[in-house]
């Protein structure tokens, strides 16, 4: 069990600064990793399922800059913490003398099972990017279904931001909620639905968020229905959404297909 260290330098010019936001860019990082640009610590891993993005202009400069990965295994990460705890949770599958399966967001076949032997991996399971951008852009969408009939469709419609859209503004609404915070709208131009306002709004007795979800809801009018196998056809809707502020500075252009 050892702690490695990945590097990599980048040379980037004044021109390649000239942007709002750098985005380290890691969509599948495993699993325990700190990581430094030039010397600054910017990102802390610790969940294998999660992808993480980071905005580390701030930390870059004309020249050479050194990004500094330090991967920790997990047995190192957990071991002061099990040792340490009263009742160890069951762990079956796992061999190990300090057996922290139950501890960590990790794949649990790296711990051994039935049809492969205990193999902790570290390290990116996806190529890392770097990703520069003016104003903010979108790193992930959701289609949900909420309720259907054959005369009507309620869909809700969500747009995940890399970045916040500005500073919320605040308005007292009841005993229950205290205080919801309404951020800043974005706008979408639909090819099927027209004009749609996405929102953003937090309620003051919910944990602050870092995931910038941005939701609407649409209605369709004898909606077309996506069948299992010889039941009905398998209609899928095909969209495009062209995605802006709420003044109006385009964000980013999606193709979206989705059935319901």
């Amino acid at each position: 069990e050892h702690v490695w260290n990945f590097t990599s330098s980048i040379n980037l010019s004044e021109m390649d600064l000239d942007v709002d936001f750098i985005d380290l860019d890691l969509p599948s990082v495993d699993t325990y990793a700190s990581i430094y640009v030039n010397g600054k610590l910017v990102l802390m891993c610790n969940n294998a399922f999660a992808p993480y993005h980071v905005n580390i202009k701030p930390f870059l400069k004309i020249g050479d800059n050194e990004i500094l990965v330090t991967f920790t295994p997990p047995v190192i990460y957990h071991k002061d913490k099990y040792e340490a705890a009263a009742y160890k949770l069951p762990a079956e599958n796992d061999k190990h003398p300090i057996a922290i399966a139950p501890y960590t967001r990790k794949p649990q076949y790296q711990f051994g099972w039935d049809w492969t032997m205990r193999m902790n991996t570290i390290g990116f399971n996806k190529p890392v990017k770097l990703i520069s951008y003016n104003t903010n852009r979108v790193i992930g969408t959701n289609i949900q279904t909420i309720s259907v009939n054959e005369n009507k469709a309620l869909l809700k419609f969500q747009v995940q931001l890399a970045h916040s859209t500005g500073i919320p503004t605040s308005q007292i609404v009841s005993q229950m909620h205290g205080v919801e915070y309404y951020y800043p709208a974005i706008q979408c131009k639909s090819k099927l639905f027209g004009d749609l306002h996405f929102t953003k709004i937090i309620h003051g007795n919910e944990p602050a968020t870092l995931d910038h979800w941005y939701t609407t809801t649409i209605t369709i009018e004898n909606p077309k229905l996506w069948w299992p196998v010889n039941h009905g056809d398998q209609f899928l809707y095909a969209d495009e959404w062209q995605v802006s502020t709420h003044d109006g500075k385009q964000i980013d252009t999606i193709s979206k297909r989705f059935g319901i």
